[in-house]
């Protein structure tokens, strides 16, 4: 992700918050900021654990997140290998936790990251990113209007039913600006 997309999705998470209470903004930016490092270190430490037991390498399963904290140039295969050999592990270990830490954070919120345990919050992140991306892809699916096979219909039912008024109240505030 550019800078630019991360600091207009702090602004919109710092907005939704405030909207939501009665917080001055202020104190909501600082909470953001105080949790944005918690869930980032608690992350990073279970990914310096798993590189540990990994012989001190990174495993594949953190590429995507790595992926989207490089500019464009560096995520194609030649280039990526070489920030894979030449940037220091523990940086690349941060780099992978920030990329989910924003990912999760600025698309769910607060009370999300706060209310998931330290040990549990990269098994969250990783599930929490491949969800975000089964999402991304049905959707592109129904807005180029491709058909859906019979499971994608069955799962897309599923959502709508599990999380569809909320997702249409949410969606319908943020249009009309009032979130």
């Amino acid at each position: 992700m550019r800078l630019r997309e991360l600091a207009r999705r702090e602004a919109q998470l710092l907005f939704r918050e405030s909207t939501a209470s009665a917080v001055p903004l202020h104190e909501i930016c600082a909470t953001i900021g105080e949790t944005f490092d918690a869930v980032k270190g608690a992350i990073a430490d279970e990914i310096e654990a798993e590189v540990e037991a990994n012989n001190n390498v990174l495993p594949e399963l953190f590429y995507d997140a790595l992926s989207m904290h490089l500019p464009a140039i560096f995520t194609q295969p030649e280039y990526f290998q070489r920030v894979l050999t030449r940037v220091p592990t523990a940086y690349l270990i941060r780099m992978a936790a920030t990329s989910l830490t924003s990912m999760m954070l600025y698309d769910e919120g607060l009370q999300v990251a706060q209310s998931v345990p330290a040990k549990g919050l990269l098994r969250f992140a990783l599930s929490y990113t491949a969800a975000r991306r089964e999402a991304e892809a049905l959707s592109s699916k129904l807005t180029s209007g491709a058909a859906l096979e019979s499971d994608e219909t069955l799962k897309l039912a599923r959502y709508m039913t599990a999380g569809g008024a909320r997702a249409i109240l949410t969606t319908a505030m943020r249009d009309a600006g009032q979130v």
